[in-house]
C-alpha cells in the first residue's frame, strides 16, 4: 500500500476545504496517509488535531492524525534556565494586562517604551512566555496543562 504525508503547518489550512477532499482521495485511492500537524502553538495545535480527528479520521481508518506534540511528548528536551528573563532591564517594568474573548489574557512588561516581555494566559494559567530585546524576539517558552515547558 502507498503512503503519503500530508502537513499542516497553520491554523487557516483546516479552513480549507480543499484539504479535507485531497485526504479523502487519497483514503479512497488506497492510499495510506499521515496527517502531521506542525503548529507550534499548543493549544491551537491541539484544536487543529481534535477538527481533523472529527473531519477525517474518524470514518477513515487508512488515515492518521499526529500532533508534533505528541511525537515529542517523551523527548527529554533541553535544560531551560528562566534566570535571563528574571533580570529585568532598569528598574520596575510597566505593565499592561489585555483582556481577549475566550478566557485569554495577555501581559505585556515594557522598559520604558520597549516591550521586554510578554506572558499569554489561557483559561488562568500561563501558556506561552516571550522575552524581546531590541524589539526582537528573543527567547519563546510554551507551557503545557501542566505548567511545564515545552
Amino acid at each position: 500500500m502507498k503512503k503519503a504525508l500530508v502537513l499542516v503547518s497553520d491554523a487557516v489550512s483546516i479552513k480549507n476545504p480543499y484539504l479535507i477532499k485531497t485526504i479523502k482521495k487519497l483514503v479512497n485511492n488506497q492510499i495510506r496517509v499521515t496527517v502531521l500537524v506542525m503548529i507550534l502553538d499548543y493549544h491551537l495545535a491541539a484544536k487543529v488535531t481534535f477538527k481533523l480527528t472529527k473531519a477525517v479520521a474518524r470514518e477513515n481508518s487508512e488515515a492518521k492524525i499526529i500532533n508534533w506534540f505528541d511525537l515529542l511528548h517523551e523527548q527529554k528536551g533541553i535544560a531551560v534556565s528562566l534566570q535571563t528573563l528574571d533580570t529585568i532591564h532598569s528598574g520596575e517594568p510597566e505593565k499592561r494586562t489585555f483582556e481577549l474573548p475566550e478566557h485569554e489574557k495577555i501581559e505585556r512588561y515594557f522598559d520604558k517604551h520597549d516591550l521586554i516581555m510578554e506572558r499569554i494566559f489561557r483559561q488562568d494559567r500561563l501558556a506561552l512566555l516571550k522575552s524581546f530585546a531590541d524589539g526582537t524576539l528573543q527567547t519563546q517558552y510554551y507551557y503545557d496543562d501542566q505548567q511545564r515547558v515545552r
